[in-house]
Formats: structure tokens, C-alpha cells, sequence
């Protein structure tokens, strides 16, 4: 996917119009790009930074006044040499300082192409490298101290030292079978077990990745004209929705994120549901579509009309996700819905004023603490789905090699089972097999990154 022998030039710091941009420089040519482009009173010297004038390597004209900082290798983010270079952020003198860069030899930087050669020059593994992109881009404190966490190397050092114990018990199996050594079967066995019984734990333990750094899925939900759209449009803050006085209005699914106590949601407006299932077939299909999103949900807050009689059942969703809500309370309720106590199942709030809307959000909040939206406790990992595939796919291994070892002893098939299971651990942290994957890691990554 990338080239590691030539020197790569990419903005780092966000496009537009500001105070400052970063540029970052990283390859065999960067001393050399320097040398042409950059006019110093000083030498630029490792880890000291310059203030110059930054020059086309042609022309000579003066692009911009410029602060330099160099970065010998192996001591640099990529290990290669690597400058960052820090300018002013208009866009005319960010174009024409990448202009210079690659007239003097440098090309633009692919996504992700930074973190790739800091990854294939050994001074982060995989698991770290999806770290950087998580910091760029987490939205809560939860998911920063997540990413934090896995940049310092969490997962890294449990799947490194699971992956020792397996390789440990191949050793032995391999030593059986290679060298025709005695070798204690139970230790092979032993040693087996416990690192299928391991690897098993860390998947049962863990969190998802994905909705940590996504945000939990809220389905709002109810019959039409509930008020669904106002209650959307209340939590954004902004008129998302399409609200009218008429049932029907939404019929296809709107989704947003939402910030709330610390916690990250991906808030989603649909279709009202019908008993009869809507009278046209636009109308059908989104609440077709409505309906299959409440299976989806995480969590469901279903909103009911407190001017209208109350619904004979429960509404249909699993307890466990359910939060329960009453609109209009400015308006005049049924009698049905009897008085307003603190025994009702259900909370009662007014999406048009806001009133008991905070009362709603606390509720939401302190659903995602129970459902996973929170930081993972001590000694708890999130997992990538990708990462919860191969730790399943060392798990199973392990069992084939243990039942193996168990029935017939030390054979081929249960030392290559073994050698299986250490290979998929092998590739969370990005040490064999990885090309394939470069291109799913990291192409979400930023160009600068």
C-alpha cells in the first residue's frame, strides 16, 4: 500500500483559515528538503527549534516566515528523519509551502502514511497505531482514556504475553516432534488449556471498541404524532426534523450524535408506528424500517402522547433498553394516564418547553453506564471487531490443540493448531500477515497522521 524510500509531505494540523498550520516532513531527502527550502541565522540542529524564512527551492522566493524543528532518526515519531514545520495557516501559504516540499522532492503523504512508518519501523505496533487515530478523534473523556490507554500498550502487552504462553507450549510440541525429546505431555497440556481459558476471557471481558468511540444507538420510538421529531429536535439543540402537526411526517430514518453526561449516542428519529402498519407505501416501508431498528438499538426511548389514552400494553421492546416517556405535558393529559407520581413506569416531560426533557437525559445517561457506554473498567480491554475475531479464532485453535493433545497425545495437527493460534494473536498487534490489513486500519487516518 505505501513506499517507505522516498519523503513524504503532508499538512498535520486541520485545513482552513487559522493562526497556525503544522507540515510534516519524514524520509531519507528531509535534511536535504531543508537545506533548500529553509533559511536559518542558525543551523538546524535535532530537537532544537529555528525560526527562518521558508523559500521556494527554485525561485528563492520567501513563502512564509517559519519555525522548523528536525528530528533525527531512529528518535522520531516514524523513526525515519522528520521535520515538522509550523507556518501560518492561510491557505495561499499552506498550498504554496506543499507546493515547494514537492518540487524539491517530496510527494504527498497518503492517509494514515505517517503511523505506517512508525508502525514498519518498529516504534508502535497495531494496536497503538489505531490508538493515534482514536485520540484524533475522540469526542469524550471516555474514549480519550481509552485510546491513552492503548497507546501506552494495554492490549499489546496481554496479547504479547498470552501469545508467549502459546508459543511456549509449541516449543515443547515441536521439540517432541522435530527432535524426538521427552517431554512432559500434561505441561503441554496444561499450558494449553490455560491459554485457550485466557484468551476466552479477554474476549468475554471485554468492550465493544466501536461503540465506545461511536456512541451508543438510540432509537426514538412511538406512535405517530407522538411528538418523536420535537423530542429530537429538543436533545440537538437544532431543527434536525421535519415537525408538523400532521401523523407521518418522518418516514425515513434521521440519525445524529449526541453529547450527554460524558457519554457519546447516536440519536435516531424514524417512522411512527401504526397498528396498521401506515397507509401509503412510503410510509410503510419506513415504519418497516423503524421497527428493524428497534431490534438494533442499544437502547430505545419510546415516547407515547399523554393527550391521547394510554396504550393497553407496555410498548414492545426489552425491558433492559426500554426508557419509557410521556409527551405534552403542557397540554391537558388524558384521564387514563391517571395522576403524575413517582411510582409511574414512565416519565412524563414536554418535548415543546423542555420540561422534564432533563430528567429524560439523566435517565439516558445512566442507561450507558450499564449498557458499556462508559470507560472499561480497570483491566477491562475494548475490542476492535477485527481484534475479537482473531482472539476467537486463538481461542478455537487452542481448544482443537487441547482435545488433540488430549486424545492422542503430541501430533502435528495439535502443533499446528498451536502455531495457528500464536499467528492470529500475531496480527492484532501487527507482527506477521499484516499487509492485508493496512488498508482497513489505516484509511481512516487523516493525511497528516
Amino acid at each position: 500500500m505505501f513506499r517507505a524510500d522516498d519523503t513524504i509531505a503532508a499538512l498535520a494540523s486541520p485545513p482552513g483559515r487559522g493562526a497556525l498550520a503544522l507540515l510534516r516532513v519524514s524520509g531519507p531527502a528531509t535534511r536535504d528538503l531543508l537545506a533548500a527550502l529553509f533559511r536559518a541565522p542558525a543551523a538546524v540542529e535535532p530537537r532544537r527549534a529555528r525560526l527562518g524564512e521558508l523559500v521556494h527551492p527554485h525561485s528563492g522566493e520567501v513563502l512564509d516566515r517559519a519555525v522548523v524543528v528536525f528530528y533525527e532518526e531512529p528518535h522520531s515519531y516514524t523513526g525515519e528523519d522528520l521535520a515538522e514545520i509550523t507556518v501560518h495557516a492561510g491557505p495561499a501559504v499552506v498550498e504554496g509551502a506543499l507546493e515547494a516540499l514537492c518540487d524539491a522532492g517530496a510527494r504527498p503523504a497518503e492517509p494514515g502514511e505517517f503511523t505506517w512508518r512508525a508502525v514498519a519501523n518498529g516504534k508502535l505496533d497495531l494496536t497503538e497505531a489505531q490508538a493515534v487515530a482514536d485520540l484524533a478523534e475522540a469526542r469524550t473523556a471516555a474514549a480519550r482514556g481509552e485510546a491513552l490507554r492503548r497507546l501506552g500498550g494495554e492490549l499489546s502487552h496481554r496479547v504479547n504475553g498470552l501469545r508467549e504462553r502459546i508459543v511456549a507450549a509449541r516449543a515443547l510440541a515441536e521439540a517432541s516432534l522435530e527432535f524426538q525429546r521427552e517431554v512432559d505431555v500434561e505441561e503441554v497440556l496444561a499450558s494449553t488449556a490455560a491459554a485457550e481459558r485466557s484468551a476466552r476471557k479477554l474476549v468475554a471481558s471485554s468492550r465493544d471498541r466501536e461503540t465506545l468511540h461511536r456512541g451508543l444507538t438510540v432509537a426514538l420510538a412511538g406512535p405517530r404524532n407522538a411528538g418523536k421529531s420535537t423530542l429530537f429536535n429538543r436533545l440537538l439543540g437544532e431543527d434536525r426534523a421535519i415537525v408538523t402537526p400532521h401523523p407521518g411526517t418522518t418516514t425515513d430514518r434521521l440519525e445524529a450524535p449526541y453529547l450527554a453526561g460524558g457519554f457519546l449516542f447516536r440519536l435516531s428519529d424514524g417512522a411512527g408506528l401504526t397498528a396498521r402498519g401506515g397507509r401509503g407505501a412510503v410510509e410503510r416501508e419506513g415504519i418497516r424500517r423503524a421497527r428493524a431498528y428497534l431490534e438494533e438499538a442499544a437502547l430505545v426511548i419510546w415516547l407515547d402522547d399523554l393527550t391521547s389514552p394510554p396504550p393497553a400494553e407496555a410498548p414492545p421492546v426489552a425491558p433492559e433498553k426500554l426508557i419509557w416517556a410521556a409527551n405534552k405535558a403542557d397540554l391537558a393529559s388524558h384521564a387514563g394516564w391517571g395522576p403524575a407520581d413517582k411510582s409511574a413506569r414512565f416519565l412524563r416531560l414536554s418535548a415543546l418547553t423542555g420540561e422534564g426533557v432533563e430528567v429524560l437525559t439523566s435517565a439516558l445517561v445512566s442507561r450507558a453506564r450499564k449498557a458499556g457506554g462508559a470507560a472499561p473498567e480497570e483491566g477491562t480491554l475494548t475490542l476492535s471487531a477485527r481484534e475479537r475475531r482473531l482472539l476467537e479464532e486463538a481461542g478455537e485453535g487452542l481448544a482443537r490443540a487441547r482435545d488433540l493433545i488430549r486424545a492422542r497425545g503430541i501430533e502435528e495437527l495439535a502443533a499446528e493448531e498451536l502455531r495457528l493460534a500464536a499467528e492470529a494473536l500475531a496480527k492484532i498487534v501487527g507482527e506477521i500477515g499484516i499487509e492485508e490489513i493496512y488498508g482497513e486500519i489505516f484509511s481512516r487516518f487523516c493525511i497528516g497522521k
